[in-house]
């Protein structure tokens, strides 16, 4: 059996907790199976800005990690408003994935224009990390799409089987009415 794609996944955050535990504990989970990129592996002399920007065009997917000190980030506002140029640009790529830490306030502009429209997920404490890793995994493309939550309302998506790696990771705990399914799930 044909392993699955290797997505190309850039992880936006900023530098303060519980940003960069969550987001170093993504990273390690996703690296195993995918090229991402965190910006704590630039190796030194590089022009950061500039391999940022190289990165985020040459993603497939963005994960962004959004908390009350991240939104107000300068970077963090920047790479989602480059993600969101070239996902209009680039027919639907890279697909932003916006996971909300224990931040539940609405986005202030100009974040409300890139993410008000985009379905997310949300962690609150460090014993949400695992679930937050195996929803970030099905939410890939050509992966497992589940329930992820949107402000008061929970979109589900028909399921397809996982690859062998996710059969280790925890099951989702939540239950989806039949007539919240879709066929043909959209992410963004």
């Amino acid at each position: 059996m044909a392993s699955p794609k290797r997505a190309r996944i850039f992880i936006s955050y900023k530098r303060v907790e519980p940003d960069t535990s969550v987001a170093r504990e993504v990273f390690e989970a996703l690296r195993q199976q995918h090229d991402v990129f965190i910006d704590q592996i630039i190796p030194v002399g590089v022009r950061w800005g500039e391999r940022i920007e190289v990165e985020i065009r040459q993603a497939d997917v963005f994960i962004a990690f959004l908390s009350a000190d991240s939104i107000g980030s300068e970077m963090v506002v920047a790479e989602i408003s480059t993600a969101y140029q070239l996902t209009k640009s680039q027919g639907g790529r890279p697909v932003i994935l916006p996971i909300r830490l224990a931040y539940r306030a609405p986005f202030p502009y100009p974040l409300s224009a890139y993410l008000d429209a985009i379905n997310w997920a949300f962690w609150q404490a460090p014993e949400d990390t695992p679930r937050l890793i195996t929803e970030t995994y099905m939410l890939l493309p050509g992966r497992l799409c589940l329930l992820v939550q949107r402000r008061r309302r929970a979109v589900c998506y028909k399921a397809v089987p996982p690859p062998h790696y996710l059969l280790r990771l925890p099951r989702p705990h939540w239950k989806c009415p039949k007539a919240l399914w879709r066929s043909n799930p959209t992410f963004i």
